[in-house]
């Protein structure tokens, strides 16, 4: 597998091969392959799509595009990105308006905290 330094300014051990990416597993990865599933059944294709777990990795069906670190690309700073953007945002919304948390305890994270289906500081999504 070819290594492959992931999103962000560091390197989060993340490889490709042959279209698929392997990733750690997390404590949050079982919600995020629900919400990954709820898109493609949505018709959203804009997301990777699961391709399954084992004991120490998840594994998604790699999607093409470019890492947006820091300065952001002259494309994202184009008036074309922008609407490139909202298109995307939109398309992402509009999947994401009826998706339910599946399970009770679905855990997520944003940031460096982590957040539980339910608490005060949920992450936005409905999960009834």
């Amino acid at each position: 597998m070819n290594n492959h330094p992931g999103a962000g300014l560091f390197d989060r051990g993340i490889h490709i091969a042959d279209g698929i990416v392997r990733r750690p597993r997390g404590y949050w990865s079982a919600s995020v392959s629900n919400l990954l599933q709820w898109l493609d059944s949505t018709g959203f294709d804009l997301s990777p799509k699961p391709a399954g777990f084992d004991e120490h990795f998840e594994y998604l069906q790699f999607v093409d595009g470019a890492d947006q670190e820091w300065p952001l690309l002259p494309f994202i700073q184009s008036l074309d990105g922008a609407r490139a953007a909202g298109v995307f945002a939109r398309k992402l919304e509009s999947a994401l308006e009826a998706f339910r948390a599946f399970g009770i305890g679905s855990s997520w994270v944003s940031g460096s905290r982590s957040q539980k289906q339910g608490s005060k500081e949920s992450s936005g999504l409905r999960s009834d």
